[in-house]
């Protein structure tokens, strides 16, 4: 979907080692990069180093958020993307540029796909 909405988009998934490991050759995304989930401190502290580093490389015009945690919150904050879009819940709701209320009656991948809905409606200003 996200290929689709913005087809000229430099688009970076960040998922846990196990995860990348299955998508290192998805067509749909130009890079993978693994965050190690497994560790709780050291593993964030990792986490929040690379999203500085792409900050310094690439401020992301864009971050979806469909991982409603502390650590994705933060992650969107420190990699500097100038929109950040997620679900309005856990007290992120600081955290977000783009909020989306998160209803759990609903199957994940339709509340995931809202993130997308929201942002192919009102994509930024700035080019990709």
């Amino acid at each position: 979907g996200v290929r689709a909405a913005f087809p000229e988009a430099k688009i970076t998934l960040v998922t846990g080692r196990s995860a990348a490991t299955v998508l290192e050759n998805c067509p749909y995304v130009d890079a993978v990069l693994p965050i190690d989930l497994k560790q709780r401190l050291p593993g964030l502290l990792m986490f929040l180093r690379q999203m500085r580093e792409a900050r310094r490389e690439q401020r992301p015009d864009v971050c979806l958020m469909p991982d409603r945690s502390l650590r994705a919150a933060l992650g969107g904050l420190l990699c500097g993307a100038r929109h950040r879009v997620g679900f309005a819940t856990e007290g992120r709701d600081l955290s977000l540029t783009h909020r989306i209320p998160y209803q759990g009656d609903r199957h994940e991948v339709e509340s995931c796909l809202d993130l997308l809905r929201l942002v192919a409606s009102e994509p930024p200003q700035q080019p990709y």
